[in-house]
């Protein structure tokens, strides 16, 4: 991830690497939770999004719990997994997660 050009690289289907861009408002959130990040334990780990309880990577279970709970407080019924590793683009251009 690139904060600077507000982009990421991850390897895609194929095993190709791909480059996404996001835009500001999402590379501002990054930055507030990469600062949030490193008061955890696991701050030395690789992976981006860390478990709650423990210094380990979030499970794809835990994703999927997450998803679910974020859901029902945003107040979305129904949110499942299902093209989460497909990078998104919003209404304003801003990459990240659909509008309901």
């Amino acid at each position: 991830m690139d904060l600077n050009t507000e982009s990421v690289r991850f390897r895609g289907k194929g095993a190709k690497d791909r480059r996404a861009r996001f835009g500001p408002k999402t590379a501002r959130a990054l930055s507030r939770y990469l600062r949030a990040r490193d008061k955890h334990k696991g701050v030395a780990l690789p992976y981006l999004r860390l478990a709650g309880r423990g210094a380990a990577a979030l499970s794809p279970n835990g994703i999927k719990v997450l998803l679910k709970r974020l859901g029902a407080v945003a107040g979305v019924a129904d949110v499942h997994q299902g093209g989460v590793s497909t990078p998104v683009v919003c209404d304003d251009g801003d990459s990240g997660y659909p509008r309901p």
